[in-house]
């Protein structure tokens, strides 16, 4: 008899985990950038940083320019890229996908 309240107990609480853990996906907030652009946004984000990467030490200082040509061309702020990607990286299925993706391309 016990046996079974324990099974009983063990079905219950592996379907309540369950469904709690289906139920904690969040939900995109609308301030963060969809998919797609973050992924157009991280190409020219890394790209931008790959070629300042290559400057001459005297011209360093270009680094915020380009950094900030790539935040003008999509019309968000360095906070809005930057909230972005704190968003995607505690949602990380999201974000190994199109990690994933660029790495390939």
């Amino acid at each position: 008899m016990m046996n079974h309240k324990l099974n009983n107990f063990f079905v219950g609480f592996v379907l309540l985990s369950c469904i709690g853990l289906s139920s904690c996906k969040k939900k995109m907030p609308a301030d963060v950038l969809s998919k797609g652009e973050m992924e157009d946004v991280l190409v020219d984000y890394h790209l931008a940083k790959s070629m300042a990467a290559n400057l001459p030490p005297e011209e360093h200082y270009k680094q915020a320019l380009y950094m900030n040509y790539v935040f003008e061309k999509y019309g968000i702020t360095e906070e809005a890229f930057d909230h972005s990607l704190e968003w995607y990286s505690r949602n990380t299925e999201d974000f190994v996908k199109f990690t994933m993706k660029l790495l390939k391309d």
